[in-house]
């Protein structure tokens, strides 16, 4: 419990006095908390234990380990002074209690007891959750004989993280001689306060609200241990949101490491460098990355599941859903070629896989907007046709406007293998011979796009199978590139498509091997046994995310996704056979790809794989991977987030690495790792005990913060692989986007309000709050009727002894010169104290918000006090710094006679009157403590409440709805609807309702009947 002047301002030279009443440091927690809330700091006097504290001085001169921090960590820790030299002492097990007089050990064990004594009240009243201690440091205070010491990147880098998430110092004083702390509030009008220190005392402080300085008061060194209590989660906040628990210290820190990293940046020291951090490499490529971007301006696409890709397709993989469903009679009837139980390849070979993913209106298209003939249209391969459509409305989104007349430089390039149209069992039976050519070709869509849509860039169709609409990105992004004197074109369009048409393309692939007789893609799972195909068209139109306009840079920012423009392409070459990955190709593809970005490979966050779909390539895909970016034992920290977009929407082909493209923007746009679809049991042959795949991370449902620190940019890696040995790797840049996501919640831990009271004062207080009689406090006690004086105590201290009524709670609030028009209130209902004070503000309109003074304790333990206790109410007063404590009074202590209470009266609100008016009960004058009323009900029954004083806020009510007298009874308090005396009769009836309260033994008594006149 705080003391009854902890809000003085100490002297300087005056003898310092403790905060808190004494105990054991595991009790002193509540106490210390409060101080903390209020003023921000707690001074401690005989923490230390004799034994212990001459046990310390005794080793401190054996201590030859010393290190003098840099300037920029003094600041944060005790100042130049009083941080001249540090050590950092062993940390000791908080189970085991070292004997008395050990020294350093003692100090430390110490520590342990005043973290458990604070854990619980600094979550509840200041929202520290959480917590954890940091080890202790012994500091030596004196004038420093040398230099400033050069800031080390490593010592830059851990104490910063310290000094954005600590929230609380102890500071324990060990002497040998008196010391000062300077304590001075982050705020530029309060003035300094200074502590004199002795041996054995102990100041805490919160250091989110105060700087502190340390320094000898002689010529002598004196020493002090200190350690802080931090919030570790704090560093894994987004950083906007860590930006709010910055003190200073850290900001300096910060600032420096920001500085040093454009330095690593630029200068590309880090392959040099050992002493850099490996996170300063990181995040100086994610923050200062310098090569080539390329805006995903906007995108379209068609997929089995909708054809929005923005809300639909993102809430199909967020959500995990399964898209995959059986062949419909649309495109073929299946059964034909399903091959059932008992069944023969006699005649034609059949299928043991039924499953795919199809897109409904596949065949549609608006053939007057694109000047097409109706013959035209119903030939055309409905691939070009939803080709068409997703080029036109990525073109629209962009700002390309369909006119007569205009043409743009646009590139066109669509990856798309062999039509299926040919051979589709859902065709005209007859396409004209003028159409024919055209209409299933798939070397023609890409002119043909180019001439619908009057775009003059280059214009390229591309077929290397799954591989194919990946290089179309990576053909169209390395079109639009700057290279000498080359003058690019100003867009491209990087398109895929495909669609599942026909039943013979589909028994060839299942001939093949290809596909699973289980019917889904169970990528990375011990039980995949292959892929399953899926209709898709998409496109995204790329433009430079840096145009250089009348010599000056301008940067486009608004974009749906960004990919860096180096990307890499490679062959397997002579394989073990012609469809395998090569695990060595794939390795040099990812190392290419990451050096021409720039970057380490541990730098990379997310990676879309291709996804097989079978063991052997899963397995080769997975450790080609970790390979490289977790090769090296400093990288295997950082986690990365594998997935596949396959297990949900299946395998589009031509379509299926832009379509892992989309997804990889979704999830960085979002800050999410979307799940892998029917992963029950991880590849075998992955061997999870090997180091670089114990960073590997696969996801079985949504990760909101898959990403960590969502305002960091984030790199992720594309891949896809086609038949033949064609591989492709794209890399995605970017960081979340807050416009489209929803409000985070709010972290329990929010930074708190400013100190609502600082001891040595600072600034003007307002006019307005200033009294010319003095304050004067009115409330329940009172009856609410005239403000009665607060006496001064100097310091701007002004008080009262309130005296406790038979509520055992009394409600008041504080009267600028007696005036009822300037009222000073807590802002809130029931506020406790140390409450920031409000007002002045007229009585009319906030008689709810008062203040507290609550002594009834908790329920099932007896009340902590009595009828008759009193409690000293004070406002404290000290430049612009306001608030409100009380503390109880100890007969012992202050031995001042009781003042007499008013007598309590009584009333009766009910339905009689429709709860509009009160109705008085008289006390019985043989029996004290006893009030009676009589009333007539108007009507069939009747329900009533008792209220004492008249007062609406000291109700009293039965504990259940609609009781008989012999209820248990509650209040005064709040009155709760529903809860309410019930009087069976007709109208006319008259009832005599007796109320009886006693307090006897502390308890307080309540009791009433009623019966029938």
């Amino acid at each position: 419990m705080s003391a009854s002047n902890y809000l003085r301002r100490p002297g300087r030279t005056s003898k310092p006095t403790s905060d808190v009443r004494p105990g054991p440091p595991e009790g002193l927690g509540p106490g210390i908390v409060e101080c903390l809330r209020v003023k921000g700091y707690c001074v401690l006097t005989d923490v230390v234990s004799p034994n212990d504290l001459d046990a310390a001085q005794g080793a401190i001169p054996n201590v030859d380990t010393w290190v003098q921090p840099a300037g920029l960590v003094q600041d944060g820790l005790l100042g130049d002074e009083g941080s001249s030299r540090i050590i950092r002492l062993e940390q000791t097990n908080r189970e085991m209690k070292p004997p008395s007089g050990s020294g350093f050990p003692g100090i430390d064990f110490l520590m342990w007891q005043l973290l458990e004594g604070l854990t619980a009240p600094l979550r509840e009243e200041l929202g520290f959750s959480g917590c954890q201690r940091d080890e202790t440091i012994l500091h030596e205070a004196a004038l420093s004989e040398w230099d400033n010491m050069d800031l080390e990147d490593e010592e830059a880098e851990r104490w910063c993280n310290t000094f954005i998430s600590h929230k609380v110092i102890i500071m324990l004083f060990l002497g040998p001689k008196r010391g000062v702390v300077e304590l001075q509030p982050f705020d530029p009008d309060a003035d300094s306060i200074e502590v004199t220190t002795e041996p054995g005392m102990a100041v805490v402080a919160r250091t989110d609200e105060l700087s502190f300085r340390f320094y000898s008061k002689g010529h002598e060194p004196t020493y002090a241990a200190t350690c802080f209590i931090r919030q570790p989660h704090i560093l894994l906040m987004r950083r906007k949101k860590m930006l709010e628990h910055m003190v200073p210290a850290a900001e300096q820190l910060d600032t420096y490491r920001m500085n040093r990293m454009r330095e690593i940046k630029e200068t590309e020291e880090q392959e040099d460098d050992e002493s850099v951090p490996r996170k300063w490499v990181a995040d100086g490529n994610r923050m200062f990355f310098k090569q080539e971007l390329i805006n995903v301006r906007s995108a379209s696409c068609r997929l089995a599941s909708d054809w929005d890709w923005e809300t639909t397709q993102l809430a199909v993989l967020r959500g995990g859903t399964d898209t995959v469903l059986t062949v419909p009679l649309q495109r073929w009837d299946h059964n034909v070629y399903f091959r059932q139980e008992g069944d023969s390849d006699a005649g034609f070979p059949k299928t043991n896989c039924r499953h795919g993913a199809f897109m409904d209106g596949y065949d549609l298209l608006d053939n007057w907007k694109f000047k097409l003939t109706v013959t035209e249209s119903e030939a055309m391969d409905p691939a070009q046709k939803q080709a068409l459509e997703v080029a036109y409305e990525a073109m629209h989104q962009a700002g390309y406007k369909k006119t007569p007349g205009a043409s743009y430089p646009i590139g066109m390039f669509v990856g798309q293998g062999t039509s299926e149209w040919y051979h589709a069992d859902r065709r005209p039976a007859e396409i004209p011979g003028m159409f024919s050519l055209t209409s299933w070709s798939s070397s023609i869509t890409a002119g043909r796009l180019s001439f619908l849509l009057n775009c003059k860039g280059p214009s390229l169709s591309i077929d290397t199978d799954q591989a194919s609409s990946l290089t179309a990105v990576f053909q169209a992004s390395d079109a639009i590139s700057r290279k000498g004197r080359f003058t690019p074109s100003t867009a491209a369009c990087a398109i895929g498509a495909h669609l599942v048409l026909a039943s013979v393309i589909w028994l060839a692939r299942s001939q093949s091997g290809s596909f699973s007789n289980t019917g889904r893609c169970f990528t990375f799972g011990d039980n995949a046994d292959g892929l399953v195909v899926a209709d898709g068209v998409g496109c995204g139109l790329l433009k430079p995310r840096m145009e250089i306009v009348d010599e000056e840079e301008i940067i486009d920012c608004d974009s749906v996704g960004t990919i860096v423009g180096s990307a890499s392409n490679n062959s397997g070459g002579r394989a073990s056979n012609l469809r395998a990955p090569h695990g060595t190709s794939l390795q040099e593809l990812l190392l290419e790809a990451i050096e021409a970005s720039g970057i380490q490979p541990a730098d990379l966050d997310i990676m879309e794989c291709h996804g097989p779909s079978n063991c052997t390539g899963d397995y080769i895909e997975v450790m080609s991977m970790v390979s490289v970016m977790r090769a090296q034992p400093e990288d295997q920290g950082s986690m990365l987030q594998a997935s596949c977009s396959k297990s949900n929407v299946g395998n589009s082909i031509s379509m299926a690495g832009l379509s892992g493209l989309i997804k990889t923007m979704l999830c960085i746009r979002w800050g999410i790792v979307m799940p892998n679809v029917h992963l029950k049991c991880l590849n075998s042959r992955v061997d999870l005990g090997d180091p670089r795949c114990q960073s590997l991370s696969i996801a079985t449902e949504l990760l909101e913060q898959g990403l960590g620190n969502i305002d960091t940019n984030v790199f992720a890696g594309v891949t896809a692989f086609g038949w033949g040995g064609t591989n492709i790797h794209i890399q995605c840049f970017g960081n979340p986007d807050e416009g489209p996501r929803p409000e985070a919640e709010a972290w329990q831990d929010e930074p708190k309000s400013r100190l609502l009271y600082w001891p040595a004062g600072g600034g003007d207080i307002d006019i307005d709050r200033r009294p010319r009689k003095g304050y004067f406090i009115i409330g329940t006690f009172n009856e609410w009727k005239e403000g009665v004086h607060m006496h001064s105590e100097g310091d701007g201290c002004h008080g009262y002894t309130l005296t406790l009524g038979e509520n055992r709670w009394e409600q008041f609030q504080i009267l600028i010169d007696g005036n009822t028009s300037k009222v000073m209130h807590p802002g809130q209902y029931k506020a406790p104290k140390g409450t920031k004070v409000y007002g002045p503000d007229d009585l009319e309109g906030i008689h709810e918000v008062t203040w507290l003074l609550d002594a009834r304790g908790k329920e099932g333990h007896s009340p902590a006090g009595r009828m008759g206790d009193r409690y000293r109410v004070r406002i404290h007063v000290a430049g612009k710094w306001m608030v409100v404590t009380w503390t109880k009074l100890e007969d012992a202590i202050t031995p001042t006679p009781a003042v007499p209470l008013p007598a309590a009266t009584y009333c009766l609100r009910g339905s009689w009157d429709d709860y509009e008016g009160m109705l008085a009960m008289d006390p019985v004058a043989a029996t004290p403590g006893v009030y009676s009323a009589q009333v007539t009900l108007r009507g069939r029954g009747g329900s009533f409440i008792i209220f004492r004083n008249d007062d609406p806020a000291q109700a009293i009510y039965p504990a259940r709805p609609n009781s008989p007298w012999n209820e248990a009874i509650l209040g005064p308090d709040d009155p709760m609807e529903g809860l309410e005396w019930c009087l069976f009769g007709r109208a006319g009836d008259c009832f005599k309702i007796e109320f009886r309260r006693t307090l006897e033994d502390d308890a307080d008594t309540m009791k009433l009947k009623w019966h029938k006149l």
